[in-house]
């Protein structure tokens, strides 16, 4: 190629000149006029430069070198397509073809030609191919103006453009592209194409694989910037400018290929900026810009991975393939996943291990979901059963026995035994505040210490939420990065999303953590007041309950709630006067001390109150008093204001009494003389004291006499003889009184005197003080009492006489007849003196009887005078309804006839009998304090009286007579005459319990001191009335008593309270539980004090269990004690009896009470030791034969709570001993829905001795069953004739066993033998899972123990299953756990078995390569026969001349050197094997799970019950301190069939196994599923399946790192799969899928050495190209033929030997110029008309010519001797131009190309004459002739003589064979092991026998010192080349000629410019 200026120099001649003259059809003059480009040059040339070094000069750095590749070989030119006709060499082909080039680019931009210069045009170098079909043709523009180029860019990806129509641009090859040095670079990109460009991708017709969009600019129209590939590249611009701090539009992407499967080379160019002012380009600028991406892409910290696409540059390309360096990881792969989880739980579910299950609980409606998950985050699918025991509320539900399925719903679910009430009858109170893991504190939820936990175990979820938002917030860009997310902000817009949804989660959850640290009792004390009054609770939580009323009229404020929790540090107080019932729809637990006084809770006042006040129903009675008087209890909690108007000025405290109350306030009090103010309407009075308070109706009678009052009148009289005078006196004698003498003469009122001092005992005044009592040794008897007196002189004759008129004023009666009569003594004198008394008025005296009718009897008759004691005799005996009767009668002791009693007769001898009578007639008694009997009063008796009375004045007979005296009767005391019960006004009866005795309630009272009982039992032991305890009696002998003080003492003592506790599951009592309904101490007293009340009732009911760590207390109240109790002679002593204790009952499955709990029912006690209350009733009612309750300290696998059971049944000996006896299946049951379950999973825990207590250990069948059974309870004599009750049976004792169809406990001898030993050591205080596989289809079922299978395909018989049941035995403690019956996700994985035939395993067929990636069967090239002049000869027509044609073999073509080969494959398809290049080694193993991990069977020593030694978990394992892993992969290849999981997500995984003997084999599950994998290369969607895990771990992260070959179905794949994990035996987290190295892998493996170095080893099969340039056939010598095919052997030596004597064409020069060897014929032509004349020999003009110039021009045939037998002169020189001589030309083989033998003299100057100026203007001047050799004269000898060497190796680089091998790859690991990177080493290599690496390879060997090298390397392999190159004249080499003859002469262009000269034969043979 000339040099570039002057090749510049010619330029505008070639354009403007040349090709318009050779080939005027490439471009014409009137295209540059139409472009209005200047004819050579335009306004652009003339205004900047019209060179290159001009440009240079003017431009400097201001331009581009830009590259394009157009599809020309560069042999010719190239541009040898732009000449028509005519060959002028190559030199001026480049020349023409970079002109056209320049004009091309000119049209097609629209710019001025002097802006291109081409600087050079090569061939390329990317393939073998490229050097003889295509050129690169280098450029630059003036000035490197950016939207030229741009344009450029543009157009050349778009075959329509104006580029491509362009004589030389139209070859341009798109793919290339344009390339700007310099400004261009390129990246490799972890992408594959697909993901690139979607559906932008295209392919060319050679299966190249490209994007060209960046180059045709299709992303800059608006409507594509959505696509894929616009997407990409956008993400790219921006990635590169923000890394180089650059603007985006300084960056365009040019075009993105294929390189490798999964790697993509992005080609982009930088857009430098015109420097400021100077209007050049920077170049500095790009320099700098290239030099930090270089940098940048070597520093993986840098910004450049931190764009969106080029986070996955690969260092291992650097920039434009250079600057290249190995990888050291991925950051798009630094840890991108969450941490393996810790709790080993956790793991062992995600490894399938442990199944997935939950139950899901809602304590609203009592409802359980059991569901299950195939792994983590799945669907939920319907599990039978799974029970974990760690919700509270949940407890033991439905865990019953004989319970129906599905029984368990509101709608169902029964109400608890005994209890009142369902808690789904009622709408539940409380809030719902959400707590931890879905749950909700539902109602009453006040616990500090499950508070802190669920805050604790909320915070750390909202910690492992803020972990995972700030996971994501550091991998927000690369977390999740894939196929179909690709870029970090695709990674982002999920993750944002992701992240959105979890701070979303987050905030609701801190919200909730919020609202739970603000809940219970964080803002207010931590107290609750229940009012049972109000119907409310206050405090924590404020709540109005619902107001039920039983059937017995008893009123319970009830408060439901849908769970209870209540903790030790809540203060709970009880008030109200209603029972009260708390209600749970799911658990009660209560570790609190309920504080409740007695008389509230419906627990009755101690006897005080005759009735209550309608106001008051709702107060408490006598509650704790503050000083100010205020009841804090009072309905409505408000001051009560009565309290401090009565209590202000009586605020003395009782002595002793801890409530320091006063017994006279309290509100709700009514005394007896209230009765007087308060009608019947206002207050009924009833038993206010309860049933078993004693309580009687009183009622206050008086019966009283009277007739017509008509005194006594008599006379005294004194007489003597007429005449005589009288003296004396006389003496009067009345009742043994008398009196002194009285004078004859005496006065009236002399004698009214005498006889009211003498005849009384004591004056007057003083009678009514004198002691009348008879039984009073001091009493005397009554006198005369008052008395009137009037005197009269009777006879005048008689001096002397005198009579007295004695009117007895107060004396009762008919004097004499109702008393002593008056007598007189006569000590008169005088003659016949004498005195007489006489009757002159009888006084009135009532006589008779009458009777009495009361309560619908009658009594009597009673005497008008009846004592009282006759007539209370009488009342009792008569009337049967009357408990007792207290009668007094006015003169009780018949000494008050003188009328000075003041409870005297009355004058007419009247008595007034006061009656207090008691009975229960009509007493009614609410059953609670406000009951419905509250404002009920029973009927009111009354008495009455039929009278049959007499009297003295007139009333002889009652039935005749009238004015007769009558009896009334009154209902009061108003008519008696006793003060103190006079005062007791109330004209109504009333009920009062008195005596002093205590309360009954579950017992009887301790006796009181009174006539009246003390109180009797009431109720049932079962609570079925739902009553409090009853008020003690008061403290007095009779009822009036308490009347005669204004403040009553000795109240007695209130009744505990009645409380019901449900629970639809359990009940449990904390430890600090306290519930005191104890009964009230008896109030202390003088002389009687009060009974003590009796204790409460409390009923505990659950559908669940009871568990009682607390203390119950229904107590009695003690008796009071009176300070003086032997003040009173009536009574023994005044000291009050003990109340009775309550009940307590409870119901339940099982009852289970603690050793600290305690239960005090006892009655209350008594100063006096006999009137101590009896004791009250507890009951209990259990369902099953087991103690069970939720243990909350012990769980399996870390957990809190587990299952406790222990055998409690018993029964009664014949000698009345209860013996615990083992009853057949008498445990707990699940009910199921009947179906057909998979698998059956539990953990099971023999307690330790400790708990154990009386086991039984030493018998058979000690221990526990766990039973798969298939139909509800029958009889057991029916389900033993089945014999198929238990279908799978597993009994846990002193080993396991199992069976299965059998009914029967373990040990019982006709079924034990149904049970096989499967495990012989069993350990107590260990935890053991038990996995049971049930298959359905063949009826046959496996057991694994702690994941190790040791029983394989046991039979049964079942349809399906209905019931999982669980039971102990002899005592036997156990704990269960985790139970689950379900679907069966494990995929059939089991590890393998070793038998004494060898290892038996079921492993997947693993395949190898496909037969595909093998390739074909080796063939050869078709044979080929080269013809030549040998060939054709008549010889070789004829039986091929004796040879044999095509013999031997063709060269091979393709060569398959594969070893094997399968229809398949490489592999024959056989299974996986246990290779020790798949175990992991790992030291320290310890147990995987909580469970046993070694279950080998051990020596045991005999030092307890299963020997010593035992393996605990997270043992050395004996002593070992080596465990094996085994990883392989597994299929899921079973059938569909009932109850194993066979879905789309559970097609298989990765399985691994472990054991530290190689015998005993543990099944490690799943480490990761087949569903969790990606196909991070090209998003297909699988289903994908792995083979060849293995796996290393990883010192510097601490990770096990797993590495697979990962496939399709198809096999199409071939990917690489990586996973990681924190422990060997799982999960695995799947971390990518890939190409290593760019390469699909089928067989690999991983390695280590000991430095901690990891490698890959993977085999591949490669096919190498083997390239050899063509063989071009090299000439034959011939002989030269005559046109017959004979050889003419003189014109062959003449053409052969070349002799310039002879042989020298100018010998007969000026002969042949004159044609002087041809007869004479000369023309002559006119020129205009063109008429031809002879010329006759020797004519001429007049100038001496033959022809007439310059009208005519002359035709020279001859100018030999004339005449037609003259042939001119003879030579011997043989004329080429006789065609003759001329027509033969050689032909011997295809690459020569020969022309006519006259023409190769032409080639040279010897061959070349000028005969006229006019015909040939090129002929040389003869006169510089100068004769040479035959090297001046070329190709003259055209037929030399030469040798036949073979053919020669220098055509067009051609593949002439193809060979496919097995190659091994070892690659170096990053230093994560994720990747590889990129330093590797290849080798040629095939293992024998079908055996993949993994096979070959163990850990121990390091890959047999196999290394990687340390050099950058592919597995693609190099073509292979050997010493022969083409030769650029392999084409022409034979050639004498291209286009036209002679165009290779010495004068010729080609031959002067580039050498491509005349072509000699034997000159160009080469040996």
């Amino acid at each position: 190629m000339l040099p570039i200026n002057l090749r510049n120099s010619i330029r505008n001649l070639l354009i403007l000149l040349y090709l318009q003259t050779v080939s005027p059809r490439i471009i014409g003059a009137d295209r540059f006029k139409v472009r209005g480009v200047p004819e050579g040059n335009d306004a652009w040339c003339k205004a900047n430069c019209q060179s290159f070094a001009q440009c240079n000069y003017v431009f400097g750095a201001d331009y581009v070198d830009l590259r394009l590749k157009t599809d020309f070989s560069t042999l010719h030119g190239p541009g040898e397509h732009l000449i028509t006709g005519v060959s002028l060499g190559d030199t001026i082909a480049f020349e023409i073809f970079a002109t056209q080039f320049i004009l091309d680019l000119s049209l097609a931009l629209g710019v001025s030609t002097c802006q291109f210069y081409v600087t050079s045009v090569n061939a390329g170098s990317v393939y073998h191919t490229w050097n003889a079909n295509n050129v690169i043709v280098t450029f630059r523009l003036f000035p490197g103006d950016a939207s030229t180029i741009q344009e450029l860019t543009r157009q050349v990806q778009f075959p329509e453009s104006r580029l491509y129509e362009g004589n030389v641009t139209k070859a341009t090859d798109d793919l290339f592209g344009v390339e700007a040095v310099k400004w261009d670079a390129s990246l490799k990109l972890e992408y594959c194409m697909e993901i690139v460009g979607g559906a932008g991708v295209k392919t060319d017709s050679d299966n190249i694989v490209y994007l060209n969009q960046g180059s045709e600019r299709h992303c800059k129209d608006p409507s594509n910037s959505g696509s894929t590939i616009c997407e990409f590249e956008t993400f790219f611009i921006q990635d590169i400018a923000a890394a180089l701090g650059l603007a985006d539009e300084t960056v365009e992407v040019l075009f993105i290929k294929a390189f490798g499967l999964d790697s993509v080379l992005v080609s982009f160019r930088f857009i430098p900026p015109y420097s400021t002012g100077a209007g050049a380009v920077d170049a500095s600028w790009l320099s700098t810009r290239m030099s930090d991406l270089k940098t940048q892409v070597k520093d993986l910290t840098s910004a450049l991975y931190s764009g969106n696409v080029t986070i996955r540059t690969d260092q291992t390309w650097g920039v434009s393939a250079s600057n290249r360096q190995a990888k050291s990881d991925s950051p798009y792969l630094s840890y991108a996943f969450d941490e393996t989880s810790e709790d080993s739980y956790e793991r062992c579910k995600a490894t399938h291990r442990c199944s997935r299950a939950w139950e899901k609980y809602d304590q609203s409606n009592a409802a359980t979901e059991y569901t299950q998950q195939s792994f983590g985050g799945g669907e939920h699918s319907p599990a039978f059963l799974f029970a974990d025991f760690e919700d509270w509320r949940k407890g033991t539900f439905s865990l019953r026995q004989g319970e129906p399925a599905n029984s368990f719903s509101p709608a169902t679910i029964a109400t608890p035994e005994n209890a009142h009430f369902n808690p789904f009858d009622y709408t539940s109170l409380g809030p719902s505040i959400p707590s931890y893991n879905s749950t909700h504190n539902n109602g009453l939820v006040l616990n500090n210490a499950s508070l802190a936990s669920q805050i604790a175990n909320q915070s750390d979820y909202i910690s492992s939420l803020d972990d995972y938002i700030s996971f994501i917030e550091n991998n927000a860009d690369i977390a999740i990065m894939d196929a179909h997310r690709r870029a970090r902000i695709d990674v982002r817009l999920l993750t944002s999303v992701t992240r959105s949804e979890y701070e979303t989660l987050r905030d609701s959850e801190r919200d909730k953590l919020n609202t739970l640290k603000n809940s219970q009792c964080a803002n207010e004390p931590c107290e609750l007041l229940f009012n049972t009054s109000s119907v409310t609770m206050t405090g924590a939580i404020d709540v109005v309950g619902e107001l039920v009323a039983l059937g017995d009229g008893t009123e319970v404020a009830v408060f439901p709630f849908d769970s209870i929790d209540i903790g030790p540090e809540v203060n709970i107080t009880i008030t109200g006067q209603r029972a009260m019932a708390l209600l749970s729809r799911s658990t009660v637990k209560i570790d609190a001390m309920i504080k409740s006084h007695p008389g509230v809770l419906s627990g009755f006042p101690g006897g005080y109150s005759v009735g209550r006040l309608e106001s008051d129903r709702l107060s408490s009675v006598c509650p704790f008093w503050p000083e100010t008087g205020d009841d804090k209890f009072a309905l409505e909690e408000s001051a009560d204001w009565r309290i401090r108007l009565r209590c202000t000025n009586d605020l003395e405290p009782r002595s002793g009494d801890l409530d320091q109350g006063l017994a006279s306030c309290c509100p709700g009090d009514v005394l007896i003389p209230e009765l007087t103010t308060l009608t019947s309407t206002q207050m009924k009075s009833n038993n206010v004291n309860g049933p078993g308070s004693g309580n009687l109706r009183v009622y206050q009678t008086t019966v009283d006499t009277y007739a017509e009052v008509q005194s006594e009148i008599q006379t005294v009289t004194t007489s003597c003889m007429n005449g005589e005078n009288l003296g004396g006196g006389f003496v009067l004698h009345y009742n043994g009184y008398s009196t002194g003498t009285i004078s004859f003469d005496a006065t009236a009122a002399k004698v009214k005197s005498t006889i009211e001092n003498d005849l009384n005992p004591v004056g007057l005044e003083k009678l009514s003080d004198l002691t009348r009592d008879t039984a009073d040794p001091n009493h005397q008897p009554a006198g005369i009492g008052r008395v009137n007196v009037h005197a009269l002189k009777t006879n005048m004759e008689q001096d002397g006489s005198r009579e007295w008129t004695i009117t007895f004023l107060s004396a009762v009666g008919n004097i004499g007849s109702d008393s002593t009569p008056l007598t007189v003594t006569n000590f008169l004198t005088g003659i016949d003196a004498d005195i007489v008394i006489n009757t002159s008025q009888d006084g009135n005296s009532i006589a008779g009887q009458f009777y009495l009718s009361f309560l619908s009897e009658t009594s009597g008759p009673y005497a008008h005078d009846v004592t009282a004691t006759d007539m209370q005799a009488t009342l009792l005996s008569s009337h049967s309804k009357l408990l007792h009767a207290f009668v007094e009668r006015t003169d009780p002791s018949n000494n008050c006839n003188d009328g000075y009693c003041d409870d005297g007769p009355t004058k007419e001898g009247g008595y007034t009998w006061t009656l207090t009578l008691m009975t229960e007639e009509d007493n009614l008694t609410p059953t609670s304090p406000t009951g419905i009997n509250f404002g009920v009063e029973g009927a009111i008796g009354s008495m009455t009286a039929v009278a049959e009375l007499t009297d003295a004045i007139g009333c002889n007979n009652h039935a005749v007579d009238s004015n007769c005296p009558s009896v009334r009767v009154t209902s009061d005391y108003s008519l008696t005459r006793n003060d103190a019960l006079r005062s007791l006004t109330s004209t109504r009866p009333f009920s009062l319990a008195f005596g002093g005795g205590g309360a009954g309630y579950g017992g009887s009272g301790g006796a009181g001191y009174g006539y009246t009982a003390a109180g009797a039992s009431y109720g049932d032991e079962k609570i079925t009335s739902l009553l409090g305890g009853s008020g003690g009696q008061l403290g007095y002998v009779h009822p009036f008593e308490a009347n005669m003080f204004s403040r009553p003492r000795g109240r007695g003592g209130a009744g505990g309270g009645a409380l019901e506790i449900v629970a639809v599951n359990d009940i449990i009592l904390g430890p600090n539980c306290n519930i005191n309904l104890n009964g009230e101490k008896g109030f202390d007293a003088e002389m009687t004090a009060g009974g003590g009340g009796s204790g409460g009732a409390l009923l505990l009911s659950a559908g669940g269990t009871i568990t009682n760590k607390g203390k119950l207390s229904v107590r009695g109240g003690e008796g009071g004690t009176a300070a003086n109790g032997f003040g009173r002679s009536d009574i023994v002593n005044g000291h009050g009896g003990g109340g009775s204790g309550g009940r307590i009952a409870m119901f339940a499955q099982a009852i289970t009470e603690d050793d600290g709990g305690g239960i005090d029912h006892s009655g209350g006690t008594s100063d006096d030791l006999s009137r101590t209350g009896d004791a009250g009733t507890f009951y209990t009612e259990v369902k099953l034969g087991h103690d069970m309750y939720i243990d909350e300290n012990s769980g399996a696998e870390n957990s809190k709570s587990s299952l406790f059971l222990k055998n409690a049944a018993s029964i009664s000996t014949s000698s009345g001993i209860n013996k615990r006896t083992p009853f057949v299946q008498n445990g707990p049951e699940y009910a199921l829905t009947a179906g057909k379950p998979g698998r059956a999973t539990f953990y099971v825990q023999l307690c330790g001795s400790s708990v154990q207590g009386n086991a039984e250990v030493d018998k058979d069948g000690w221990g526990t069953t766990f039973e798969l059974r298939d139909a509800d309870w029958t009889t057991p004599t029916a389900s033993i004739a089945l014999d198929n009750k238990v279908v799978i049976g597993i009994h846990v004792g002193k080993s396991f066993r199992h069976g299965s169809n059998y009914y029967g406990m373990p040990g019982d001898t006709t079924y034990d033998d149904k049970l096989v030993e499967f495990y012989s050591h069993a350990q107590q205080d260990k935890w053991y899972k038990v996995d049971i596989k049930i298959n359905w289809s063949t009826k046959k079922y496996s057991i694994a123990l702690d994941d190790v299978l040791l029983v394989r395909a046991a039979s049964f018989v079942a349809d399906d299953l209905q019931r999982v049941g669980l039971a102990t035995y002899h005592s036997a403690a156990v704990r269960y756990d985790e139970i689950y019956v379900g679907a069966d996700a494990s995929m059939g994985f089991v590890c393998p078995d070793i038998l004494t035939s060898g290892v038996e395993m079921n492993r997947p067929v693993q395949n190898g390569w496909k037969a595909d990636d093998i390739g074909g069967y080796s063939s050869t090239h078709r044979m080929r026969r080269h013809e030549s002049h040998l060939s054709r000869r008549q010889l070789y027509n004829y039986d091929n001349a004796g040879l044999t044609p095509f013999d031997g073999d063709g060269h091979a073509k393709f060569t398959n050197d594969v070893k094997f080969r399968f229809v398949g494959g490489d592999r024959s398809g056989a299974a996986g094997g246990l290779s020790a290049g798949a175990l992991l080694k790992v030291k320290n193993a310890k147990g995987s799970t909580t469970v046993g991990e070694n279950l080998k069977d051990k020596a045991a020593s005999k030092d307890g019950p299963y020997g010593g030694n035992a393996w605990d978990s997270g043992s050395d394992n004996g002593g070992k301190t080596e465990r094996y892993f085994w990883y392989g992969e597994h299929t899921n290849n079973e059938a569909a069939r009932d109850g194993f999981d066979t879905s789309s997500d559970m097609q298989g995984g990765v399985g691994a196994c472990s054991t530290d003997d190689f015998v005993t084999w543990k099944n490690e599950g799943i480490m990761f599923h087949y569903s969790n994998i990606t196909d991070m290369v090209y998003g297909t969607g699988g289903p994908f399946t792995v083979e060849r895990p293995k796996v290393l771990y990883n010192n510097a992260t601490n990770k096990y790192v797993m590495w697979m070959t990962l496939d399709d179905t198809a096999k199409t794949l071939g990917l690489a799969g990586v996973a990681v994990s924190s422990h060997p035996n799982g999960p695995f987290d799947f971390v990518r899928s890939f190409y290593p190295d760019g390469n699909e892998t089928h067989d690999q493996t991983v390695y280590q050495t000991e430095d901690g170095t990891a490698y890959l080893a993977r085999t591949y099969y490669s096919t190498v190209d083997y390239v050899l340039p063509a063989p071009v056939m090299q000439p034959l010598w011939e002989s030269v033929k005559k046109p017959d095919g004979s050889n003419n052997f003189g014109l062959s030596y003449h053409r052969a030997v070349y002799e310039p004597e002879y042989d020298d064409y100018h010998d007969i020069y000026l002969q042949r110029w004159r044609t002087e060897d041809m007869p004479w014929q000369i023309k002559c032509v006119n020129k205009i008309t063109k008429e031809e004349r002879d010329v006759p020999f020797g004519e001429t003009n007049f100038d001496g010519e033959v022809c007439q110039d310059p009208t005519e021009y002359k035709i020279v045939i001859g100018q030999g001797q004339y005449g037609d037998d003259l042939g001119g002169v003879q030579t011997r020189f043989l004329d080429p131009n006789n065609a003759n001589n001329s027509w033969w030309q050689p032909s011997s083989v295809p690459n020569v190309k020969a022309q006519p033998w006259s023409k190769n003299y032409q080639d040279g100057f010897c061959g070349i004459r000028k005969l006229d100026n006019d015909m040939h203007v090129l002929d040389p001047d003869l006169d510089t002739r100068d004769v040479g050799g035959r090297a001046s004269c070329s190709n003259i000898v055209d037929n030399a003589v030469h040798p036949t060497p073979p053919d020669k190796l220098i055509g067009v680089d051609t593949v002439v064979e193809q060979r496919r091998a097995k190659y091994v790859a070892v690659s170096l690991l990053t230093g994560d092991y994720l990747d590889t990177s990129g330093v590797l080493k290849a080798f040629e290599g095939e293992l024998e026998d079908e055996q993949d690496l993994i096979s070959l390879i163990e850990q121990s060997k390091q890959g047999f010192g196999w290394s990687s090298g340390s050099d950058l390397a592919s597995t693609y392999q190099s073509q292979v080349y050997t010493e022969f190159e083409m030769q650029d004249d392999w084409d022409t080499r034979f050639h004498q000629y291209e286009v036209n003859y002679n165009d290779r002469a010495y004068y010729s262009l080609a031959c002067r410019l580039d050498g491509s000269c005349p072509v000699n034969f034997q000159d160009e043979v080469k040996l």
